[in-house]
């Protein structure tokens, strides 16, 4: 049996087939890709997609749509069809909950955008300028000045497009598997305002979905490098704005500034934002998350 060949256009490219690689062959690591237009050459392929009008390409009249309206594109058809195979291979011990969390959270935060934005979807809202993933596969195809081959580009982009995907494969399942710990801390408080770690895992996506009242304040956890951390906790997911900042008095005072500000021997900082401070021991971190609570802000 010869190499699984993968088929999909020559020319420039785009992150969504550049991403459709990169999951095939997360899969088929030997796998052989074929750049071509030709229906003849295409034929002699195992997958085609974003070319030749078959099931994996989205340049038809009759697209798919996700529930949220979002039009598939290659990458997100191929990893609606083979992520959990993808996942299969590359992530050993999820579960069939954890799997389909997955597929679903990659999907949200990954191959939406890069869908939406190669069937032409508007998704900016601000007047900034944002570098998308998009873009960045994107800025592999040749220049007019340059005599790099097209099909070297590609290959280029396909092994950024695995090691993004890799990368953003794991922090999901890390986000996923810390979710027991949460749970445990968050049950388990001796203080209501206070959300004690044991280790540092992803915890305010959790955190957020269970605290429906905002009782927790801020999170505690040992730093994985020196000392240990007081965090606020904000107040929706992916914003600055906490339920409550950290003292004023405390705000880019480090060293025996911070000491002095807080009272605490070990104080290490405090942030400028006021959303993060350190203390090389438990208790003198402790100390100042006391003070954090009863301050006025």
């Amino acid at each position: 049996m010869g190499k699984f060949k993968i088929g999909t256009h020559n020319g420039t490219f785009h992150s969504d087939e550049v991403f459709a690689s990169a999951i095939i062959l997360g899969i088929f690591q030997e796998a052989e890709i074929l750049r071509s237009r030709k229906p003849e050459l295409l034929e002699s392929c195992d997958i085609v997609f974003d070319v030749g009008g078959g099931k994996y390409d989205h340049h038809i009249i009759d697209k798919q749509y996700r529930e949220n309206k979002v039009p598939y594109a290659s990458a997100g058809l191929i990893w609606r069809d083979f992520g959990k195979q993808y996942l299969s291979q590359n992530i050993t011990d999820l579960n069939e909950d954890e799997t389909n969390k997955v597929l679903q959270s990659v999907d949200d935060s990954l191959f939406v955008t890069i869908d939406a934005l190669d069937n032409g979807e508007d998704i900016f809202t601000s007047e900034l300028k944002i570098k998308t993933i998009s873009a960045v596969i994107s800025d592999f195809n040749s220049s007019w000045n340059e005599s790099t081959l097209s099909d070297e580009k590609f290959n280029d982009a396909v092994s950024l497009a695995k090691i993004v995907l890799k990368n953003q494969v794991n922090r999901v399942v890390s986000q996923i598997k810390a979710k027991t710990i949460i749970v445990d801390a968050f049950r388990n408080r001796e203080q209501p305002e206070l959300l004690i770690l044991t280790t540092f895992c992803p915890w305010q996506e959790h955190l957020i979905s269970m605290d429906k009242n905002h009782e927790v304040l801020f999170a505690i956890y040992k730093d994985v490098n020196n000392g240990y951390r007081i965090q606020v906790v904000p107040k929706k997911l992916g914003e600055f704005a906490a339920i409550k900042d950290l003292p004023k008095e405390w705000a880019g005072k480090s060293d025996e500034e911070i000491v002095k500000a807080t009272g605490v021997a070990d104080a290490i900082f405090c942030h400028p934002g006021r959303f993060i401070a350190g203390c090389a021991s438990y208790s003198g971190i402790m100390k100042m998350a006391q003070m954090a609570i009863e301050a006025k802000v």
